[in-house]
């Protein structure tokens, strides 16, 4: 069962870091205009200037702070997403629940149990809430490929196991696949939306070895937020140059 959150305006969201995942994975959907009526990210809150100032034009945030504790002293807002290193969440997530609000934070709760009882007492003080992105293996779909993929491997029924592909069906019908394979150019080969982890500046040479034609599109994340290891989607035919 799907749960519907109604709402005569949009939700007004702000964002406490816009790193690769805060960025990539979080901000660039919830600031898509197929989410205009639903939700509105208002505000960013980022520690490094530069950042927050080109990931604010890029996706049409107004509102840029240096920190969380400005962005809620100066906002009014519904809902906080804080795509942190969970190590950070200790500290952060307390002090974030102190708005009162619901926040959102990516797996797992934290790094240790004394910082998880932290901030399951601030959040109980503050009569609000925590999302956690959820994880993969918890899918009932997952489980059962899962279930598959070890009977393959233990009858042996196709050989040794060189490719692992996760397939989604987006709801605009782009096929949206996770690759780790011996074979990509197989796997991507009816791809219409690939996401890759490559070495941060080797978005042609991925071209090149993987035979993806130039004409296709590359959106990259703003910054080098992930160090050697940036996260590049490279669109299949979605945006042409």
């Amino acid at each position: 069962m799907r749960a519907t959150i109604i709402s005569k305006t949009p939700i007004k969201i702000g964002f406490v870091g816009v790193g690769s995942m805060g960025q990539c994975a979080h901000l660039r959907n919830y600031a898509s205009p197929s989410l205009s009526k639903e939700c509105e990210v208002v505000a960013i809150a980022e520690i490094r200037p530069n950042l927050a100032r080109d990931v604010a034009a890029r996706y049409g945030v107004p509102r840029v702070y240096e920190n969380h504790e400005q962005l809620l002293a100066n906002e009014k807002l519904d809902a906080i997403v804080a795509s942190q290193p969970f190590t950070r969440h200790g500290l952060l997530v307390p002090e974030l629940a102190k708005a009162g609000i619901p926040i959102f934070t990516e797996k797992p709760i934290t790094g240790s149990i004394k910082a998880g009882e932290k901030i399951l007492r601030a959040l109980e003080e503050s009569k609000t809430w925590l999302m956690l992105g959820y994880h993969k293996r918890s899918d009932p779909a997952t489980e059962y490929a899962k279930q598959v993929i070890e009977e393959w491997k233990r009858t042996g029924e196709f050989g040794k196991m060189e490719a692992f592909v996760n397939r989604m069906i987006k709801d605009n019908g782009v096929n949206a696949s996770v690759v780790a394979t011996t074979d990509r150019r197989e796997a991507l080969k009816d791809a219409d939306y690939v996401v890759v982890m490559i070495p941060a500046g080797g978005v042609e040479e991925f071209r090149q070895d993987y035979e993806i034609p130039l004409k296709y599109g590359v959106d990259q994340c703003i910054g080098d937020t992930m160090g050697p290891g940036g996260v590049f989607r490279a669109l299949a035919g979605a945006q042409e140059h």
